[in-house]
């Protein structure tokens, strides 16, 4: 299957988003987005979804609820640009398409936001005492081809009970995956079994109409060679965060492999993690890198220090998004996301040279932080330890010998650059040395990041 990335995205007086400073250059990259409260990071998610749904009837009536409201009078459009060449412009005149690799898109649907997660975790009807899955998984799979030859999807199963078998076959299929993506975030449980019943559904019961049923599907979890029936109950969040995810991951990996021909292959990730400490989260790193690697994934938060953390260990490529209050209205503020390294090289492109100084020696114990395991980072007083010490510790680390010389040449930077920078110092900086310095810590970060230091 030849797999399809997104080139740029443009989106103009579409929800928050006006007519200027409207793009989004991908490059077919996996890319982060960072944006503040109500600065337009909810629009691009939204064009996702609009992606997802263009071939349905109600996208007309979507599309043009989401124009922006300070521009009215004005067209409004959603333009992806591919990297086979082709772009999809949906506008106030054109909302049909005639893409064939986006259909795979409609089926797999791999958006996932903290909103989908609740799906597998949490009801309103207090009246169930375990989670339903069944309408959530009937609408994910609704346009699994349940018969290739006669062209019946999910959908056209009319009968539940029908229904519910071919879902039950479609779960079987990926119940070995599911474990495998949760065993991932932990090992202190899995899940041991769906089960498919019917029942009465509990607000029709209260009114009388006891005839209607209800088909229902629910996990069954063994926790510690414990099986629990009520994994909403008994899971803390950051467990039932790990569910969720692995169920919708397997999910969307299978339905991504059904396509055999030319396809659009992206994740789109919005603050999947908002309520999970950092070591949670970091758990995600390693599931992305390798189940994903095929994937273009775009993930988007508000959250700046998991931004920040994630920009430094998976080097993607990085937008940031601001509210501009100075107007009648506000409008978003984008910014392309640079990492220490490549601010320094602009800065020295500039001569702004103590500021290029200083941005290599964030990246410097930036690059060590990544390279040292945890016990070679702390003092035995558990403080972090500062610049000098990270790196003797670094070559004291590193067994190649090119590495141990890449990173002496590095430390000989410190009395010159990086140390004097940092204090009311007034050594005056040379353009060679700060060169010098820039392309041995590039080469350090290519090592680093492609895992290629020993």
């Amino acid at each position: 299957m030849k797999t399809v990335k997104i080139k740029k995205l443009t989106l103009t007086n579409f929800r928050f988003f006006l007519e200027d400073n409207n793009s989004f250059k991908f490059d077919s990259e996996n890319i982060l987005i960072y944006g503040e409260n109500g600065s337009g990071k909810s629009s691009i998610f939204k064009a996702f979804e609009l992606l997802a749904k263009i071939s349905k009837d109600d996208i007309e009536k979507e599309f043009k609820e989401s124009k922006n409201i300070f521009n009215l009078d004005k067209d409004s459009s959603i333009e992806f640009e591919f990297d086979n060449e082709d772009i999809l412009d949906i506008n106030d005149d054109h909302l049909e398409n005639d893409l064939s690799f986006i259909d795979n898109f409609y089926l797999v649907n791999p958006l996932l936001d903290y909103k989908k997660l609740l799906y597998v975790n949490f009801t309103t009807n207090l009246e169930y005492e375990k989670i339903n899955l069944f309408p959530m998984l009937s609408k994910i799979f609704e346009n699994y081809p349940i018969d290739i030859k006669k062209d019946i999807l999910l959908k056209d199963i009319e009968n539940p009970s029908d229904r519910l078998e071919s879902l039950k076959t479609i779960i079987n299929t990926l119940f070995d995956d599911i474990n495998l993506f949760l065993e991932k975030f932990t090992s202190e449980f899995k899940i041991e079994q769906f089960d498919y019943t019917t029942g009465y559904i509990p607000l029709a019961k209260n009114l009388g109409l006891n005839n209607v049923l209800e088909f229902i599907i629910n996990i069954e979890i063994n926790f510690k060679n414990r099986t629990i029936t009520k994994h909403h109950e008994f899971l803390n969040e950051a467990r039932l965060s790990a569910l969720a995810i692995s169920i919708y991951f397997a999910i969307i990996k299978h339905l991504s492999s059904l396509s055999k021909d030319e396809s659009l292959k992206i994740l789109v990730l919005d603050d999947l993690l908002i309520s999970l400490d950092m070591s949670n989260r970091l758990s995600l790193i390693p599931i992305l890198k390798e189940n994903f690697k095929d994937f273009q994934i775009i993930f988007l938060t508000h959250d700046r220090e998991l931004f920040e953390v994630f920009k430094d260990r998976l080097n993607w490529k990085g937008f940031e998004i601001y509210v501009d209050e100075n107007n009648d209205y506000e409008k978003p503020i984008l910014k392309t996301s640079n990492s220490y390294i490549d601010k320094a090289t602009i800065h020295f492109r500039d001569k702004n040279y103590d500021c290029c100084a200083n941005l290599l020696r964030k990246s410097t114990e930036g690059l060590l932080n990544k390279l040292l395991p945890k016990e070679k980072r702390f003092s035995k007083t558990c403080e972090k330890l500062q610049l000098n010490d990270l790196l003797q510790n670094a070559i004291n680390y590193v067994e190649n010998n090119e590495d141990k010389e890449l990173i002496k040449n590095i430390q000989s930077f410190t009395k010159t650059i990086f140390n004097p920078q940092s204090h009311n110092d007034n050594r005056a900086i040379y353009k060679s040395e700060l060169q010098s310095a820039i392309k041995s810590l590039k080469e350090l970060r290519d090592r680093v990041e492609n895992e290629t230091i020993e």
